[in-house]
């Protein structure tokens, strides 16, 4: 994905995650006045529209799926991070009692510090995403 010097638009932009989009999917943002900008591997699209266009995603029921899928998506990836984070801790354990070189703890420990900057990425918007399900839940 890059970017290209064009002329100033006055646009709006919508981000939806939906994997393995099809053309009826991307025909419903067409037809709501939406044009395709580019998409990120198979899950993450982007969308502009002039000013004033109605969002996609307008009433609470399809507010909700949304939230769900995008919490779904950032939660994947939050989740392998704290995954690889659970193994290096117990490498780094491993190797306190000496079950393991000390060279070995030292580069986990140093990956761990590495790896729990990197979870914060997907870690809050996952949180974020939570938060808000629930209060659309109460409404």
């Amino acid at each position: 994905m890059y970017l290209k010097k064009g002329e100033p638009q006055d646009l709006q932009y919508s981000l939806d995650f939906q994997e393995n989009a099809d053309d009826e999917y991307f025909l419903l943002f067409k037809d709501a006045g939406w044009q395709h900008v580019c998409s990120e591997g198979n899950a993450m699209h982007i969308f502009s529209a002039p000013p004033g266009t109605k969002p996609i995603y307008s009433d609470i029921e399809t507010i909700i799926d949304r939230y769900k899928r995008e919490k779904h998506f950032v939660g994947k990836a939050a989740l392998s991070i704290l995954a690889a984070m659970v193994f290096l801790l117990l490498l780094d354990v491993m190797s306190l009692y000496g079950w393991l070189p000390e060279a070995l703890g030292t580069i986990s420990e140093i990956l761990l510090a590495i790896s729990t900057v990197i979870l914060v990425f997907p870690g809050l918007p996952y949180l974020a995403y939570q938060r808000k399900l629930k209060k659309l839940s109460n409404t």
